[in-house]
């Protein structure tokens, strides 16, 4: 599963998921550069193929830029106390008094 704390900081992941929202972050992570995905089905996670994987995501560097790309847009990224003065300033904008009908 992609976890947050590694991607913040840049880290590679091997990621092991069975739940779908985990093999779709997993996919995307694989996707992404930043690490592998070991599906549970077929060869799986046997313990040769994760001790194969980690040893491919500690050599090849472009695991590593991968991760690097996440972790600079997870940091461009506001928090989300951030943008709340942005939405509130668009609802009092666009806020529609009662009884007034909305123009298409």
């Amino acid at each position: 599963m992609l976890r947050a704390t590694a991607a913040l900081h840049g880290v590679p992941q091997l990621a092991l998921a069975w739940q779908w929202d985990d093999v779709f972050r997993a996919g995307q992570l694989e996707r992404l550069g930043a690490g592998i995905f070991l599906p549970p089905h077929g060869e799986g996670a046997s313990a040769d193929r994760v001790r194969d994987r980690l040893a491919q995501i500690l050599a090849e560097p472009s695991f590593r830029q991968g991760a690097a790309r996440i972790r600079a847009e997870m940091l461009r990224t506001p928090a989300p106390g951030a943008v709340v003065p942005t939405l509130e300033q668009l609802t009092a904008r666009h806020r529609v008094s009662a009884g007034q009908r909305v123009r298409r």
